[in-house]
């Protein structure tokens, strides 16, 4: 059975939203330019499911927009 994409994004807004409200804290603070990285997440793979880099750009799409660009 494959998971279907309306489904997907509600899952993946469960991540999005927690990280627009973290880039709005760290704007408060006085942060301009956030890194996102996928620094801790192990085992630390060669190659990458296309999911996984869609999954990302929409993540950095929701920061770059928070920055208004």
């Amino acid at each position: 059975m494959t998971t279907q994409p309306a489904t997907c994004m509600r899952c993946l807004q469960k991540v999005v939203d927690p990280a627009r409200q973290d880039l709005l804290k760290l704007q408060h603070g006085g942060v301009d330019a956030p890194v996102v990285s996928s620094a801790f997440s192990l085992p630390f793979l060669t190659t990458v499911k296309p999911v996984t880099t869609a999954a990302m750009a929409r993540i950095v799409g929701v920061y770059a927009g928070g920055f208004g660009l």
